[in-house]
């Protein structure tokens, strides 16, 4: 999680560790360490607060710490058999999913999760409303919703102001519009939610906060599956296992394109979105890495009066396409504005076998049989030439 623009948090099962990183220099400015390894850990939102769950803690298996400095918070005494958790902004609620195996029946109890509001004078936790089974919770990061998958994979939202009354009634079920959905993810800017659903094709559907209108649909890569969402909702990131490592997708939502792609080294794959600019952070079997990837999916320009091209480059000043083509009357070389694609002049430059323009698109050399000639492209002037035998590449 970014906390904020300045610091990145992260956290692990190994020790129930957590840690913080100061970005400008990556160096190590917080983070605390549990008294036992966790089954499960989950951070704020915002990165401030660790959730852990510790089975066999003899004060009982949920704790919640600060993450800069692991004192603990808050112990969830009455957690026995808790398998997943969530953690809100602040560390003001935490959900709790418990799941009891019956040995006598081999089956499991149904799941129930709890909700449970932190006071802020560090004492136990309070029980406020109990909900039935849910996958993958997850708090919006201005703690005013809970998401998950309930049962036939129905994408739910509470309002956490309706479940402080006790009332366990979902805010709204996005069922119609995201069948056989995965998982739900809300923007590190709070205004927007994505959801993986649908088989065969996979799609990803992005939803306003403000009046739950789904923005933008997109295809989901094959095998993949959704692990984050950028602020503005305009970029989503997917894994797909890659060998032994996992592929992560940077996908932009409004044109639909990939706009990176990264390997982690890990058997999850963990990815979060800057509240600002265009960077991830990449957790890994080695570390956590936090990369910058380019916007959209570039300036796409298409040059259709162009056929029979042979040879291209951009003039220094970008501002026009030299491209060389292949006619029946031999070959010439067009300059074409750019992005207009207008061509602003055409040249006939007679018969070669080799064409290639310099490195920097200023100079164009043809060569045929042991003849090498060379063509100012601004002017068109040819210049010295050369002889050489047997010429196959210039």
């Amino acid at each position: 999680a970014f906390h904020g623009e300045a610091e990145l948090a992260a956290a692990s099962k190994a020790g129930s560790a957590s840690v913080i990183w100061r970005l400008a220099d990556a160096k190590r400015v917080g983070g605390g360490t549990a008294t036992g390894e966790a089954s499960r850990v989950a951070l704020s939102p915002d990165g401030g607060t660790l959730a852990t769950i510790e089975p066999k803690h003899p004060d009982g298996p949920v704790g919640v710490r600060d993450a800069r400095s692991g004192q603990l918070k808050a112990r969830i005494k009455e957690s026995k058999d808790a398998v997943d958790i969530a953690l809100a902004r602040g560390a003001s609620h935490v959900l709790v999913k418990q799941e009891k195996w019956l040995p006598d029946k081999n089956s499991y109890m149904p799941p129930v999760s709890t909700l449970w509001q932190l006071l802020p004078d560090g004492s136990d936790a309070r029980a406020v409303v109990k909900l039935p089974w849910i996958f993958s919770p997850v708090f919006s990061p201005d703690g005013a919703y809970l998401a998950g998958i309930g049962e036939n994979d129905n994408p739910l939202i509470w309002s956490i102001e309706g479940l402080s009354k006790h009332d366990a009634s979902p805010l709204r079920s996005l069922a119609a519009d995201a069948p056989l959905a995965s998982r739900a993810f809300f923007s590190p800017d709070g205004r927007h939610l994505a959801i993986s659903y649908g088989e065969n094709p996979d799609r990803i559907g992005v939803w306003a906060l403000s009046d739950w209108s789904r923005i933008y649909d997109l295809p989901g890569p094959t095998a993949s599956y959704l692990i984050a969402v950028a602020p503005g909702g305009h970029y989503v990131a997917t894994a797909e296992q890659y060998g032994a490592a996992y592929l992560i997708r940077v996908l932009e939502t409004e044109r639909q394109c990939e706009v990176a792609q990264v390997l982690a080294d890990t058997t999850d794959a963990v990815v979060g979105f800057a509240p600002a600019e265009r960077r991830i952070a990449v957790a890994s079997g080695d570390g956590v890495d936090v990369l910058a990837f380019p916007a959209g999916c570039g300036d796409e320009m298409q040059f259709d009066s162009v056929s029979g091209a042979v040879a291209v480059a951009f003039s220094a000043d970008e501002k026009l396409l030299n491209v060389v083509v292949q006619s029946a009357e031999g070959l010439a070389l067009q300059r074409l504005g750019v992005p207009d694609a207008r061509i602003v002049v055409s040249r006939p430059l007679g018969s070669a076998a080799v064409v290639q323009f310099s490195a920097d698109g200023s100079v164009l050399a043809l060569a045929s049989e042991n003849r090498i000639r060379r063509v100012d492209v601004a002017t068109g002037v040819e210049g010295a030439g050369a002889t050489a035998s047997d010429v196959i590449e210039a």
